[in-house]
């Protein structure tokens, strides 16, 4: 579901938009249906505690870009969410920074957060939010969330200096606030409660945690995206050329649109990369992939 004007417009306002059905229930669907490739549902879990301790401890984040099966990492790269990058930014060349899947299981580990910006692993310098300066962030709840399953807690009209939260002349550090430090922020701070394929746009300086669950069952698994603009080299979280050799990233390549590549650094058609040599050599490294756009390209380039 591409994201309405009106809701850039409150992402812009308030540091955050809630978007349901982000995902087509297909769409969402074939992410679950991955996601089990890498984490156990409620049933299995709660079957097999001690065999999936590790889950608990660390809370469940290891899966992410480029993932097995190809319908998570095509979700990283989602069309929708490429155009509201480009918008949000104010940009056409915009770069997928992170992509990791979360499980997060009922009586394991205490999930409550202090509010918190994101900046502090994602960037070396501090946030600027106007334009290409800027980063937006995603939270796709791929099962849904309620009250009881941990939702995430935002604080809205944290973007700009027009309140108590922020101010572009001093941004603040360190990231987080607790209770006692700023007892305000919570006051104001709101349950992001969604059904499944729902997306939480946010910014790197909106605040925001993650609460404790208060059901004693359950999992919730949430697919979590950050975008910059390309060029910003102080912002980032993973070097994807270092996956090169992963079967999974074959897979995205061969499964993704040119424009989808161009997300993870990929130079689209018409660019001075593109020569009959590396053109033939892409293919040879990745079967089945489509090199006819880059082929053409460079036709029309040569006249």
């Amino acid at each position: 579901m591409r994201v309405t004007d009106d809701q850039l417009e409150h992402w812009r306002t308030h540091g955050y938009v809630v978007v349901e059905n982000f995902l087509s229930a297909d769409e969402v669907d074939a992410a679950l249906e991955e996601v089990a490739a890498y984490y156990p549902d409620w049933d299995e879990y709660a079957a097999h505690r001690p065999r999936y301790r590790h889950l608990g401890e660390r809370g469940g984040g290891g899966a992410r870009f480029p993932y097995q099966g190809g319908a998570l990492s095509l979700i990283s790269v989602h069309p929708d969410l490429i155009d509201f990058a480009e918008r949000a930014l104010g940009v056409r060349d915009v770069f997928l920074t992170q992509s990791g899947v979360s499980a997060k299981y009922a009586g394991t580990r205490d999930f409550d957060q202090p509010l918190h910006f994101d900046y502090g692993n994602n960037s070396l310098l501090v946030p600027r939010p106007e334009g290409r300066w800027h980063q937006t962030g995603t939270i796709i709840y791929l099962n849904g969330v309620d009250l009881d399953h941990g939702p995430t807690y935002v604080s809205p009209g944290s973007w700009r200096g027009a309140d108590l939260h922020w101010s572009q002349q001093h941004p603040e550090w360190p990231t987080s606030r607790t209770q006692e430090e700023k007892p305000e922020y919570y006051e104001r701070q709101l349950p992001v409660c969604a059904g499944p394929g729902a997306a939480l746009l946010y910014s790197q300086n909106t605040l925001h945690r993650g609460s404790r669950f208060l059901a004693d069952q359950g999992v919730r698994f949430a697919q979590h995206i950050v975008y910059r603009a390309a060029g910003n080299e102080w912002m980032g979280f993973t070097a994807f050329p270092r996956d090169g050799h992963d079967p999974a990233m074959a897979t995205f390549m061969v499964s993704a649109t040119p424009r989808q590549r161009e997300a993870i650094g990929v130079p689209g058609p018409g660019h001075p990369y593109w020569t009959e040599e590396t053109i033939s050599g892409v293919a040879a490294r990745y079967p089945g992939i489509d090199m006819k756009p880059y082929t053409l390209a460079l036709e029309e380039a040569a006249g």
